[in-house]
């Protein structure tokens, strides 16, 4: 839709401004979906662009003073700074955007289990991703960031990095300090996903830590509840 558009819907009422905010989806959709994966600047490529796109997404909800959400997405997007210089995550849109009234809480889990696609190590045929299936997992290993927050506390708690700077220097050695940490996204490696360990600065990534002892699977709705979600005050025929 060209921008002469776009403005002239944008003072139509809200209608009218509905119909822009639909129509910048649709543009956003396109866009992602025609770039690269890999380009020479990282910030053109296609997960650079989903994160800006989130961070707008974000952005939208709180155009009112007063407004407070909680955004929920893997830590790779939370985080306020990728380790290791990787393309701007949603998060450190938000903190440049709001500084530090947005609060970047890593979410991670001593054993137990997560819902992901399996897919089969190496390069040759049929290696794609399957089904949405359940990955159990057991404790982290030691050098791990949940297996040492467990030893210090193996119940669910919340550790806050921001206040943890006016503590000891011990405390701030940790905070600071070199770690690793589990991470799993939409596709796991089939058996060598429970091995993944990633590097991570924890109080330049992180505002706070939330530890859950244990973790359950999401649990997918039938098919029927969904449709039944999707059509609801729609005036379906058959519907009561």
């Amino acid at each position: 839709m060209p921008r002469s558009c776009l403005e002239f819907l944008g003072g139509r009422g809200p209608a009218a401004a509905e119909v822009v905010r639909h129509a910048r989806i649709l543009v956003q959709a396109a866009d992602l979906v025609t770039r690269a994966g890999r380009h020479k600047d990282p910030e053109q490529t296609v997960l650079a662009a989903r994160d800006r796109y989130m961070a707008d997404a974000v952005g939208e909800l709180l155009q009112a003073p007063s407004t407070k959400i909680v955004v929920w997405a893997h830590n790779g997007h939370i985080t306020k700074r990728r380790h290791g210089g990787a393309v701007s995550p949603l998060g450190q849109h938000l903190r440049a955007r709001y500084g530090d009234a947005y609060d970047a809480l890593g979410l991670l889990f001593g054993k137990g289990a997560f819902r992901a696609r399996r897919v089969w190590p190496g390069p040759w045929p049929g290696a794609g991703a399957r089904a949405v299936v359940s990955n159990p997992i057991g404790s982290a290993r030691p050098a791990a960031v949940e297996a040492q927050l467990a030893t210090a506390n193996p119940g669910d708690h919340l550790v806050d990095l921001r206040a943890a700077a006016a503590a000891s220097a011990t405390v701030q050695q940790w905070r600071n300090g070199p770690h690793v940490m589990r991470g799993f996204g939409a596709l796991v490696p089939r058996w060598t996903y429970q091995l993944n360990l990633s590097p991570t600065a924890l109080a330049k990534e992180y505002d706070g830590l939330v530890y859950v002892a244990v973790s359950t699977c999401s649990r997918p709705l039938s098919v029927a509840y969904r449709w039944r979600s999707r059509h609801k005050h729609t005036g379906t025929p058959g519907q009561q």
